[in-house]
């Protein structure tokens, strides 16, 4: 289910790295916050609702502006 106001868990670390230190982190809610059914794919599978933390690392934030900065001169 969807929840607005799910806690920060205890234990932190980078979705890419696992580095746990210089952390900044985002409420994902899946696949709308203001979803509250189930949500039906195309060969017949349910999905239900949910909300996570995912967290990244300054290196890979780093990491992820120099790559779209190196793309967007193409």
């Amino acid at each position: 289910m969807i929840n607005l106001h799910l806690p920060e868990p205890d234990q932190k670390y980078c979705v890419y790295c696992h580095r746990e230190n210089a952390l900044k982190g985002e409420l994902i809610h899946f696949p709308h916050k203001s979803c509250e059914s189930v949500v039906y794919l195309t060969n017949d599978r349910v999905i239900e609702p949910f909300s996570i933390w995912l967290y990244t690392c300054r290196w890979c934030r780093g990491a992820d502006t120099r790559w779209k900065r190196k793309s967007a001169k193409k």
